[in-house]
């Protein structure tokens, strides 16, 4: 379902996508020239994960506690998990876009996302299916239907106390 201990670690984190964007929009530049597509793809490739926010934000509303979204966040804590970012059907309406555009931030932006997705869905805990915006409006949004998460995952040092 998932592969664990990789040289990202247990999943995928804030740092790792920099470090997976980094990568792949240097390839890109290398590939394309074009600092336009690899700038659209490495912050694309970051800033997916900005709906976290927005699902934070729904069970906490507004709160600027940085350090307590990213551990609800991190430690899949949260009720929902709405994701609307992270959805693969996503694919296909910007491939389309790229294609009758010609768009070079198109195509960034379309690199981007696909590289996020496809590391989150090789390392991450969760559900086959679960990066489809439809199968998690079938379950509710329940984030127990969308992470597999290992025995005792959400034991953190303060849970245990």
């Amino acid at each position: 379902m998932y592969l664990s201990r990789t040289i990202f670690g247990d999943e995928m984190r804030l740092h790792q996508h920099i470090i997976a964007s980094v990568a792949f929009s240097g390839g890109i530049y290398g590939i394309t020239g074009s600092k336009s597509i690899a700038l659209a793809s490495f912050v694309t490739g970051v800033l997916l994960d900005l709906d976290h926010v927005t699902d934070y934000w729904l069970e906490h509303p507004l709160s600027l506690n940085v350090p307590h979204f990213f551990e609800m966040v991190d430690a899949c804590k949260l009720r929902k998990t709405h994701l609307w970012l992270h959805s693969l059907e996503m694919l296909i309406p910007l491939a389309v876009a790229v294609w009758l555009s010609k768009s070079a931030i198109l195509l960034g932006i379309s690199i981007g996302f696909a590289q996020h997705m496809l590391f989150d869905c090789l390392f991450n805990f969760i559900y086959p299916g679960s990066y489809f915006l439809a199968y998690r409006i079938q379950k509710g949004f329940k984030s127990e239907c969308v992470f597999v998460l290992p025995e005792g995952y959400h034991e953190t040092e303060k849970d245990i106390k």
